[in-house]
């Protein structure tokens, strides 16, 4: 699986992506607001024609009341009806266009906020459904920034700048049309004053672009850098390094500030730029444009009639209107190149995640519970929590049923990471876990402890050999069933901003509070959540901050216990803990491990000393394998562990 930290930063989109990423982009917004869609264009194409229109309308009130009439030395009186009737007409246009206006962009605004919050929802669905693989790869800051930061580009985008933008394009297009109408001539300066515009705005949008692209590179770095550090911060203040995260903090800082004043000095010159040629040109036309009006007057022709050399006044007026107003919609338009560019990019991003292949939930073979009826055995509801567990197999056109044991066992287990490396995590792994029994994974950092568990949760494929559970191979088991079949205990206790009831009873269908009880009662937990100020129903803030290292173990004890698992995962479970608590923790675990088949890794040997089977691996290998008492025997690399373990404790204890 590919790695998105470059993908997501990195990636400049070739113009194929850029029509494709488009594409896929309007494809869902028309999926489910087909109609509404169709209204917004028909109201933006009724605002923009209601705002060119007027441009003709002004001209036509001028001439038809004012300058006509002089010109031609007539001596009516002055019409005020047919002015009054102008005025009101003017007036109805420009109420219609704004209205239209406002109404396509509340409209937008709501189609477009319906649709980014199911594109998020379906983006945190499917990012749910990734192996654990794609998360190994990829910083959780810039996975969090496609969840809040593309998605925001993208609603802000296609409910402000697009409809902008169409209109624009709409008000352009309609302008040079009816610009070249009124006089091809003048049309010609005006559209080469475009192509000038948009040949300029290109070339500093290359700049601008580029610059934006890096500034968003910078923020998340940023953002990244400063979560790692909050997070950390205990490490970075007991090694004294306060200093230099500042330092880093502000460079990565001042780097962001170069492209952030780059971004926005080269976008803030598009629209001047923009502007000025179009100020230009309309001083152009303006010249031009007076010229051909002379010509027609000096000509003896009527101020009204249009004639092939020169120009009317009416059409003058028209046209610099248009010519005067023309530039806006060509600023909007590049104005917003950035914005374009970044919502491509942010939808891509969103998109590449969407098309990661969802983790395989393969297997034929579930977990239910089920009770003995006579001679046979009888699914039971899972929430009632009662019955056994038991395997549901496919047999023919029937099921039959195998009650869970918890025998584990590792057939000649090869692991890698990575398909296409030599180098094997674990090799020829091979044991076996009786129901019941309690095994002890030992060895160094990098051994391969949590491999293995992780490999039991097929969390992970195997490379080569098998793994049987109740001598049933695990591909074959429903991955949900089969993970459903498991209770872990970490040693970074995952809590939730929850309730400690809630948290307590976590993955488990309902709430039981007999059970509840029990459970607290055997993790030496309900002492402790009697002294909160609302007991079970406090909310536990900051994955558990409120409660100490200790108690957030106890909590994570009582809800693999609550959870009621045939087989037990405790990985590191008692590190970092005080000897105080961590006899409390022992005693907890002991009632949490009776009768359950458990995998216990601990680097305190002390905790371990009971185990039915003590497996000490040795970079992915199984170096030996016994009990303590077996072990020491041996004298081999596990003795030399308690040895050096054993003196540790004792330098500890003389100080």
């Amino acid at each position: 699986m590919k790695s998105f930290n470059n993908t997501f930063h990195h990636q400049k989109l070739t113009s194929q992506q850029k029509k494709r990423t488009f594409s896929r982009l309007i494809a869902i917004l028309w999926k489910d607001n087909k109609w509404w869609l169709i209204l917004v264009a028909f109201l933006i194409l009724l605002s923009a024609v209601g705002m060119l229109y007027q441009q003709v309308f002004i001209g036509k009130i001028v001439v038809g009341l004012f300058i006509g009439p002089a010109l031609e030395n007539k001596t009516e009186p002055f019409n005020w009806d047919q002015f009054y009737l102008m005025i009101f007409g003017s007036v109805v246009l420009f109420l219609v266009s704004i209205f239209s206006g406002f109404a396509a962009t509340r409209i937008m605004i709501n189609i477009t906020y319906k649709t980014m919050t199911n594109m998020r929802v379906q983006l945190y669905k499917h990012m749910q459904s990734l192996p654990i693989k794609f998360f190994d790869d990829n910083a959780k800051g810039n996975l969090i920034s496609r969840l809040t930061a593309d998605i925001d580009t993208l609603r802000q985008f296609l409910s402000k700048t697009f409809p902008s933008i169409v209109q624009s394009l709409i008000i352009l297009i309609a302008s040079i049309v009816i610009m070249l109408i009124l006089n091809w001539k003048l049309s010609l300066i005006m559209i080469g004053v475009i192509i000038l515009i948009f040949a300029s705005s290109f070339i500093i949008g290359k700049f601008s672009s580029r610059a934006f692209v890096k500034k968003q590179k910078g923020i998340g770095e940023l953002t990244g850098y400063a979560e790692e550090m909050i997070s950390g911060l205990k490490t970075v203040k007991i090694f004294n390094q306060e200093q230099n995260s500042i330092k880093q903090f502000a460079n990565i800082n001042n780097s962001l500030s170069k492209f952030t004043f780059k971004s926005e000095f080269w976008a803030n010159v598009i629209w001047p730029t923009s502007q000025n040629l179009g100020n230009i040109a309309y001083a152009i036309v303006s010249i031009f444009g007076g010229i051909m009006v002379i010509n027609t007057l000096a000509n003896g022709q009527n101020a009204q009639a249009a004639t092939l050399s020169g120009l009317t006044v009416g059409t003058f007026i028209a046209f610099t209107q248009f010519a005067k107003s023309f530039s806006g919609p060509v600023s909007t338009m590049t104005q917003n190149a950035n914005s374009i560019v970044l919502a491509l990019a942010g939808a891509n991003r969103v998109f590449d995640i969407m098309d990661q292949k969802a983790e395989i939930n393969d297997g034929d073979i579930t977990l239910v519970r089920v009770e003995q009826v006579k001679d046979k055995y009888v699914e039971v509801p899972q929430a009632e929590g009662y019955g056994m567990y038991a395997w549901k197999i496919p047999f023919g056109s029937s099921y039959e049923y195998k009650i869970l044991q918890g025998h584990i066992e590792f057939k000649n287990v090869y692991f890698k990471y990575v398909n296409d490396t030599e180098e094997y995590t674990l090799k020829d792994i091979s044991f076996e876990a009786l129901p019941g029994q309690k095994i002890a994974l030992v060895g160094a950092t990098g051994a391969g402890k949590t491999t293995i568990t992780s490999l039991l949760a097929r969390f992970y494929e195997i490379s080569e050999g098998e793994i049987l559970y109740d001598s049933i191979p695990i591909q074959k088991i429903e991955k949900d069933s089969l993970r459903k079949s498991l209770g872990y205990v970490l040693q970074e206790c995952v809590l939730f901003s929850d309730t400690v009831k809630n948290n307590i009873a976590y993955g488990s269908d309902g709430i039981n509070e007999f059970v509840m009880n029990d459970v607290t009662e055997a993790a030496h937990l309900n002492g402790h959540i009697e002294k909160l100020n609302d007991k079970y129903e406090t909310i536990l803030v900051n994955s558990g901050s409120n409660l100490s290292q200790g108690q957030r173990q106890l909590v994570s004890i009582a809800r693999a216990s609550y959870k009621n698992p045939p087989v037990l995962i405790l990985d590191e479970a008692t590190s970092n803990i005080d000897t105080h608590t961590e006899i409390i923790i022992e005693k907890a675990m002991d009632k949490l491990v009776q009768n359950r088949t458990s995998f216990i890794i601990a680097h305190r040997l002390s905790t371990i000393v009971n185990a039915d089977k003590i497996i000490v691996l040795n970079s992915g290998e199984i170096q030996e394998m016994g009990t303590h008492d077996q072990l020491l025997q041996n004298q081999g690399m596990y003795w030399s562990l308690w040895q050096n373990a054993s003196k540790s404790s004792e330098d500890n204890t003389t100080k």
